[in-house]
């Protein structure tokens, strides 16, 4: 069965975050089929130009407004069809090699949940947040290539703690239509739980796979999203006439 990903190519200030998220985009992309790059403006577009081959396919959606969690899901709706495990997630969200094997019932709508953006051995609330260390998971990752899932959950207190970091990455087979008067962004406090509830009004059953497709958070450095302008300009775009 086909699986396609879309991502919204957000535009990060420095260096080194932006290589985090190519990073990931690569290693990724041994897993999907396609992967699609929304980008909301043309600086995000530019910035993302080395990444097009023939299974990367980017998007101009030339706009001010952020892009929405249920814009997403219609955009990736607009490249598959009922016979395509469609996936949309952040963009830093590292896939595990079990999804190769991804099956989902037909009305499902899999919520994944991130593991571990600190360092497992301080734990979810130690008060310097996420301390980084020589050779640790992600330098090895953005360095060298290497998911050393071990360094993400040693121990099954660690893996709990780390399994409810946040709601990064969703999926669904069969295409249903979701109308809301709002919208929910990735990034803002309570998104994941918005869109929850568009998830449920549009007849979807989540389910969650976290144990069976575990992701994991791929954010060294220390620059965090900034998102302006949010708002619902450009929700009924016309996704055919993208650049």
């Amino acid at each position: 069965m086909k699986k396609i990903l879309s991502i919204d190519g957000f535009r990060y200030k420095s260096e080194e975050r932006l290589n985090e998220i190519k990073n990931t985009l690569r290693w990724n992309l041994q897993f999907f089929d396609e992967i699609h790059i929304w980008c909301q403006e043309e600086l995000d577009y530019e910035s993302f130009l080395d990444c097009k081959n023939n299974k990367t396919f980017l998007y101009n959606l030339k706009r001010v407004s952020n892009i929405s969690m249920r814009e997403l899901y219609n955009f990736t709706n607009s490249v598959a069809d009922n016979n395509t495990f469609k996936f949309f997630a952040n963009s830093d969200t590292i896939f595990g090699e079990e999804i190769n094997n991804y099956e989902c019932e037909d009305n499902w709508f899999i919520l994944f949940t991130n593991r571990a953006m600190r360092n497992p051995e301080l734990g979810q609330t130690h008060e310097l947040g996420y301390v980084k260390s020589d050779n640790d998971g992600l330098m090895l990752f953005n360095r060298d290539g290497i998911l050393d899932t071990n360094w993400f959950h040693k121990d099954e207190t660690t893996l709990k703690v780390n399994s409810t970091v946040a709601h990064c990455g969703w999926s669904w087979k069969t295409i249903k239509e979701m109308n809301s008067k709002f919208d929910c962004f990735l990034g803002t406090q309570g998104g994941e739980n918005c869109f929850l509830s568009q998830i449920l009004a549009a007849g979807f059953e989540p389910k969650a796979g976290v144990i069976k497709y575990p992701t994991y958070h791929n954010h060294r450095t220390d620059e965090r999203t900034e998102r302006h302008n949010i708002g619902v300009t450009g929700s009924n775009l016309d996704y055919s006439q993208i650049l």
